[in-house]
């Protein structure tokens, strides 16, 4: 006698006792019990990275994986697949996981988009079905400021009092060299006195597609006396 069981109309964590009775006519009628014990299906869940570094302004992808750990294929329609960002106490926010061919998942993180500003976060990824042991994965995420570098080009400037001259400042940023457009300030330092000089207006300045230009007007300033401009550059 073949006795077939479909465990998925049972409940998980249950178990059931099959009670089958035989008889014939003439024959000693006999009992047959057996005990079912439905399990919950087993899985396992790995992320291509548990901690990821980069810079605001940049993106990255981390992959998921959800599988049924007894023949390690991809578990089909998750009932719960998000991942919740969080800075200390703070919830930054909630998102869906979105599917990859193959079966994994693909957990997105948008700096901007998302707004991760710099600092450390934790990422919990929640991976669930019904009937399926659940899983959540934890990924740490640190987020730094743009890496930038600044120069002057000249950087040292011989002039008479009645000339005018212009130096090119460029803040570039340090991954890929471009240009960075932002808000800037000076000061204009007497080397020879210590005074700040800035509010005569010997110095101006304005931003352009490329660099920044310093343009120095000479006629404002002391001859002989050596001149330091200082200036600072910042964007959020």
């Amino acid at each position: 006698y073949t006795v077939a069981i479909n465990a998925s109309k049972l409940i998980n964590g249950h178990t059931y006792v099959i009670e089958i009775t035989f008889t014939k006519q003439y024959y000693d009628s006999a009992i047959v019990r057996i005990y079912v014990t439905v399990q919950t299906i087993p899985t396992v869940a790995s992320a291509s990275k548990t901690s990821e570094t980069l810079e605001y302004e940049l993106s990255t992808t981390i992959t998921i994986w959800y599988n049924d750990s007894r023949t390690s294929t991809p578990i089909q329609n998750p009932d719960n697949k998000t991942y919740a960002i969080w800075q200390g106490s703070t919830l930054v926010g909630t998102y869906e996981l979105t599917s990859n061919p193959g079966g994994s998942w693909a957990l997105i993180l948008d700096t901007v988009g998302m707004g991760i500003t710099p600092g450390t976060y934790t990422i919990y990824v929640y991976l669930e079905k019904a009937h399926h042991e659940n899983r959540t994965l934890v990924i740490t995420l640190t987020v730094n400021t743009v890496a930038t570098y600044a120069y002057a080009e000249p950087a040292n400037i011989t002039l008479y009092w009645d000339e005018t001259g212009e130096t090119k400042a460029y803040w570039n940023r340090t991954r890929d060299w471009a240009f960075i457009s932002g808000s800037y300030s000076f000061t204009v330092r007497d080397l020879d006195t210590g005074g700040d000089v800035t509010s005569i207006n010997a110095v101006t300045m304005s931003a352009g597609t490329d660099y920044y230009t310093v343009a120095i007007n000479a006629s404002k300033l002391i001859n002989g006396h050596t001149y330091v401009i200082e200036i600072t550059f910042t964007k959020q």
